[in-house]
Order: C-alpha cells, then structure tokens, then sequence
C-alpha cells in the first residue's frame, strides 16, 4: 500500500461485474460473498450484466445492493463489455455468478496493483472447488492445477509464487480500467473471450500479476447446481459461435 493510500486519501474506487446468465441457484452466494468484503463499502460497486436469464436471476439479484442489467442474447465478450461500459471504478474486477470470493479479495487485489508497473493489466490468482464439492469435481479440480491438466496455463496451473503472466482467468481478475480505454473484450466470442482478450493484451506488451494467495472458490461440477451459473459453461444457450482464436 502506498503512503498516500495509508493516510487520509480514499481508497480508489473498484467496480465489481458479474456476467450471468439463469443461475438463481448460485448468484446468491457470490453477492453474499462480495457484500462481505473488507474494502469500505463506500469503494466499491456491484454490477451484475445479465445474458437473458428466464430464471429467479434477476429476482435473487435484487435482495443485493447490485445494478442489474440485462444484454438480452448477448455474449460473454459483449455483457463483460456492458459491464465495463457501466463500471464507474478506477479499478474493473470480474468474478462468476457461480464462484465465491473472500472478505479480503479486493482489498489485497488494490493492494497488489497500486505500486505495480506500468506494463502490468491486472492481477488475478487461482480458483479453488468449494469444500462441498463432489469429490469427482475436486479431482477435476485439482488435474486442472497440473502442469499436464492446464496445458501449463496458469488459469488453472497451480504456482506458487508471485510472478508475471500473460493471462489469469477471468473469475478472478481486477484490471487497470485504464486499459478499456484501447482494449475490449471481443463482443463476437462466447467461451474464451477471456482468453483471447489477454493474448491482444499481451501481444501490445501487457502482462497480469498471478497471486497465488488471492484464491477463489469455484466449481468444476460440469452439469446442475453452481456450474449453471459460469457463463462460459452456458454457451450453448448464448447467441453466439465458440470458434475462439487463442483460446
């Protein structure tokens, strides 16, 4: 934390999105999770971008101090964009409708950006199953923390140390908004638009700080309950085509 942070100046100002699309039966969890946080209430926003879900979503949304907004059809690249488009922070943070975050999420990621280079886009760190997983979810899980399971991507990669990289996942990222600026998602792809995003970003010469102690809770739970409500898991029912280059 810089000294000017550690004095009288306010924190600076994060914008949460949360792209969803029908999942009533865990958006819940992850507002509760963001309404817990440690970082002054007065800093941060809630802005869930809706896909067009004909489900309770919208209903469960509102029992939270979250904006809610609706791309009706839309794809992942264009309501990560609304999101963006509607963010008020200094600082862009996404998390999942099926993921849940700690009390000290934001706080430790402003804490990491404040003093980092200019070069650095944004920090992330991994995503861990939730304890209640079933157990075949938690070894999907933990293959996927593998060097062989990731592809060596450190999306999933478990390493542990901070170090640079060239992409995170996007359940658990803060950006400079500064960089939306030149760069958007791109609002044609549905599942990897995360990661097509972050090979622009690293092709101009950009990079993100991985982590490894700002963990998410996530699911690898491929069908009902919490995975109903990742969106890059509802692509099917996106208006969209899945052809992602990058990815």
């Amino acid at each position: 934390m810089t000294e000017e942070q550690a004095g009288d100046a306010p924190d600076p100002l994060v914008s949460v999105v949360v792209v969803t699309y029908n999942s009533a039966g865990t958006v819940g969890e992850t507002l509760s999770s963001l309404s817990e946080q440690t970082y002054p209430d007065d800093r941060y926003e809630v802005v869930v971008v809706d896909g067009g879900s004909d489900d309770d979503t919208e209903r469960i949304v509102g029992e939270y101090d979250a904006g809610f907004h609706v791309v009706d059809g839309g794809t992942i690249g264009a309501c990560r964009n609304h999101g963006v488009d509607t963010a008020d922070g200094a600082y862009v943070a996404f998390t999942d409708s099926d993921c849940a975050v700690p009390a000290t999420w934001l706080r430790s990621l402003v804490d990491r950006i404040v003093d980092a280079d200019d070069h650095i886009a944004g920090i992330g760190g991994p995503n861990r199953p939730f304890p209640d997983d079933p157990a075949f979810a938690k070894l999907v899980g933990s293959l996927q923390g593998t060097v062989f399971g990731s592809g060596g991507s450190p999306q999933s990669h478990a390493i542990d140390r901070v170090r640079e990289v060239r992409s995170v996942a996007c359940c658990n990222v803060l950006y400079d908004a500064a960089v939306f600026e030149e760069y958007r998602f791109e609002s044609d792809i549905n599942v990897g638009e995360d990661a097509e995003f972050h090979f622009r970003l690293s092709e101009a010469g950009y990079r993100f700080l991985f982590d490894p102690r700002i963990a998410v809770s996530t699911t690898s739970r491929p069908t009902s309950g919490r995975s109903a409500g990742r969106p890059a898991r509802t692509a099917t029912r996106w208006r969209a085509s899945s052809a992602v280059t990058g990815s």
